[in-house]
């Protein structure tokens, strides 16, 4: 079966390495700019369960060329080779559908001959029912910037929207790929020492592991996340593991003893939301020192910094610790960071 899928703009390649240790060997039909299309032997389901990526699509059709989106949906209109995958990809407990065009990731309109055709066809081949707006089902059409189009179901839809986000809190799909990126394993000591929001933190806890540590210096966070704790829709506590929440400041981790920490990720302040870090290169030498110390030999630290700078800036200060293994450039609400992943020495 074929599926499109988008996921963080940037860590496209992190993507496609949680889907291959997931669901085995998969054929890599694209890979763009937070955009992956794929084959293998796996079943729809298996795919909503991917927490990190944005949107994942059953792939219905497509084609290669078109220059427009009206000039894909007519072609796809035209053609019948869609008809029967659409038939299967219904299930009888749905009743409702609608359409959407998507041109070079935006949402646009489409010529509305094209989509009533389109849509009395959808209607004629399954027995669901129009709606602008709602829906049971979302069929989409796709095209890219490469002139590749699809037609295909949309499996999945986002757990949390913005606004169900605090100021400054990472997208769901982000901190899973961060948490993927340091190869969890049954016996890690994780640290994220400026947890805030329990994002991170949180998302570990879907792994295997032993023990969680969520730090951070602000109180009401703190507070926050302990009253968290308890809500299955952020905190799936595994046996055999625990989640341990206390206010620390990162630089001074007197709770931890040396060596302890087998991973560390975690998302620092930009200076964006902390309008005290006027300065934050020292204020990131502090807490690199810290973090050094915590972490064991082999372990692993994984940043996520709001100045592209700092990586090299850190690793010549740090060059005796820390080895820079991977960096990949991407934005976050619009700004320019950088994950940065450091193998303790």
């Amino acid at each position: 079966m074929k599926y499109v899928a988008n996921c963080v703009a940037g860590l496209q390649d992190l993507a496609w390495q949680a889907l291959q240790e997931d669901f085995g060997p998969l054929q890599s039909l694209s890979k763009e700019d937070g955009f992956l299309a794929f084959s293998g032997e796996l079943l729809p389901r298996q795919l909503t369960a991917a927490r990190y990526l944005n949107n994942a699509h059953l792939v219905l059709a497509h084609s290669q060329g078109a220059a427009t989106i009206d000039l894909a949906a007519r072609q796809l209109a035209d053609s019948p080779g869609w008809h029967h995958p659409l038939r299967r990809s219904v299930s009888r407990d749905e009743q409702s559908f609608r359409l959407t065009f998507s041109d070079e990731n935006r949402l646009v309109s489409a010529d509305p001959r094209v989509v009533a055709k389109f849509c009395a066809t959808i209607e004629k081949l399954t027995g669901l029912t129009h709606t602008a707006r709602g829906g049971a089902v979302e069929f989409w059409i796709l095209r890219r910037r490469s002139g590749k189009v699809f037609f295909s179901k949309r499996l999945t839809r986002r757990r949390r929207t913005e606004k169900d986000l605090q100021k400054g809190e990472l997208r769901p799909e982000l901190v899973h790929l961060l948490c993927r990126l340091s190869q969890p394993t049954p016996e890690d000591v994780f640290l994220d020492p400026f947890a805030g929001s329990g994002a991170i933190p949180f998302a570990r806890t879907h792994y295997p592991g032993s023990i969680v540590f969520a730090f951070d210096r602000d109180q009401e966070s703190v507070r926050r996340m302990k009253s968290l704790r308890t809500n299955r829709q952020f905190v799936k506590i595994r046996k055999s593991s625990s989640l341990i929440v206390h206010q620390a400041d990162a630089r001074s981790m007197e709770r931890i003893e040396d060596g302890f920490i087998h991973k560390v990720v975690t998302d620092p302040p930009w200076g964006l939301f902390d309008r005290s870090l006027e300065t934050p290169a020292p204020f990131y030498e502090e807490v690199i020192r810290e973090l050094c110390r915590v972490t064991r030999s082999g372990g692993s630290l994984i940043l996520l910094l709001g100045d592209r700078d700092l990586p090299s800036i850190l690793s010549g200060r740090f060059d005796r610790f820390l080895h820079l293994q991977e960096q990949h450039p991407l934005l976050v609400a619009g700004k320019k960071a950088v994950v940065c992943k450091w193998r303790r020495r």
